[in-house]
């Protein structure tokens, strides 16, 4: 018998370490916890997001609020080179960037709003040439390029008419 027990049983006294103990581990889980919620929250709040270094997609569109796409990146059907369109608001075809194993294109095209159509400017380059050309929706336009190195230079009018060509043959 135990000094200030009384007469306790070998039964009550199981009882009674049994309630201990549980009331042991659930202390000892309530301490963990309250220690570690801070820590994790510490380390989370230091920790910076992960970023993927890369994201593959077949073709990217940016949108406008009405589904519009002003930009899309992706795969040219013809050449199998990458390809840059930029439209208006309107949906149509402004610019455009390609490019392909054997060279590149870039053009642009301007609208007067009259449906009449506008200037555009075109650039391309190829292993043995390059080219610029910038035409009006009449028909006349400057064209500079340089073939297999032989430069050449050619204006035109809204009829098809050279006006200048150079080399002089």
């Amino acid at each position: 018998m135990f000094i200030g027990m009384g007469n306790i049983s070998c039964d009550q006294l199981s009882a009674r370490v049994e309630a201990l103990e549980r009331s042991n581990r659930k202390l000892r889980l309530l301490s963990i916890l309250s220690l570690g919620a801070p820590l994790l929250a510490v380390v989370g709040w230091q920790a910076k997001p992960s970023v993927p270094n890369l994201l593959q997609v077949r073709k990217l569109e940016v949108v406008d609020d009405r589904g519009v796409p002003m930009v899309a990146l992706g795969v040219d059907p013809q050449t199998l080179g990458g390809n840059i369109t930029l439209r208006d608001r309107g949906g149509e075809k402004r610019g455009w960037w390609t490019a392909n194993a054997g060279g590149a294109a870039l053009g642009m095209t301007g609208d007067t709003g009259s449906g009449a159509g506008g200037m555009s400017l075109g650039m391309s380059t190829a292993a043995d040439e390059a080219q610029l050309s910038i035409a009006a929706s009449s028909g006349s336009g400057i064209s500079a390029g340089i073939a297999k190195d032989h430069p050449k230079i050619d204006l035109w009018n809204s009829k098809g008419k050279s006006l200048f060509s150079a080399p002089w043959n």
